[in-house]
């Protein structure tokens, strides 16, 4: 689901949390890894969420599967 912008204060993303978790009662997250390191998936984790780290290169795409 497309939210749009999302602020990056950890402030900004648990008004994000509580606003899906209105909505859903169980999220699952994906980050995408990058050299920013993984500090919102440390973060989401530690909040007791959900969340995956994906890496883009591994994700098949339909080139792959022809």
């Amino acid at each position: 689901m497309f939210v749009g912008p999302i602020g990056t204060r950890q402030a900004d993303i648990d008004k994000l949390v509580r606003r899906l978790h209105s909505k859903a009662a169980h999220l699952v997250f994906a980050y995408e890894a990058g050299p920013t390191g993984y500090g919102l998936y440390r973060y989401l984790t530690a909040k007791g969420e959900e969340c995956c780290v994906v890496a883009p290169s591994l994700i098949p795409n339909a080139q792959a599967t022809r």
